[in-house]
């Protein structure tokens, strides 16, 4: 849900692109999202960037911005308030495709935030086994992310008590 056409590229870009002329923020975003399709042609693995600034600084329009380059951001737009699991499966339904996730403030658990990053970023989801013997088939993508919150990623690990890893 979400991906829709609305409206023509030439549209977007009088309409959407022309306003984020000179800002740095807004920029990055569309070029996060436009790169998303691009990553895996060009033999890329999973990346993401984390806008991060306090509030009312633009970060949630700059998601909602680049979001709109697919169809309706309020439908696109994810929240770090998620499990691993269901990240793992919004990735692997989004595979060679833009992941726009706002703000990591809201995620209710700080290592639940972590493990969720780390497992989005390696591409791969966790190896599970049937009650009944063999494993369930393991889920694989590959996204670009596009995240946000009020604070840097390694700050937001350490005020959680947790030490940030390479």
């Amino acid at each position: 849900g979400g991906y829709v056409v609305r409206g023509t590229s030439q549209g977007w870009r009088e309409n959407v692109g022309r306003l984020m002329m000179g800002n740095q923020s807004m920029v990055l975003g569309a070029l996060v999202a436009l790169a998303a399709p691009l990553n895996s042609l060009a033999g890329g693995s999973c990346f993401g960037i984390h806008l991060f600034a306090q509030s009312s600084a633009g970060k949630t329009t700059t998601v909602e911005a680049a979001s709109s380059i697919y169809g309706l951001p309020d439908q696109l737009k994810l929240s770090w308030d998620a499990t691993r699991y269901g990240l793992t499966v919004e990735a692997a339904s989004r595979n060679d495709g833009f992941m726009p996730i706002d703000e990591i403030g809201q995620g209710s658990d700080v290592k639940a935030v972590a493990m969720s990053a780390y497992s989005l970023f390696n591409g791969v989801g966790r190896i599970q086994g049937h009650k009944d013997g063999g494993n369930k088939a393991v889920l694989r993508w590959s996204v670009v992310a596009l995240s946000t919150g009020e604070e840097d990623f390694e700050t937001y690990l350490n005020k959680g008590g947790l030490s940030p890893k390479a």
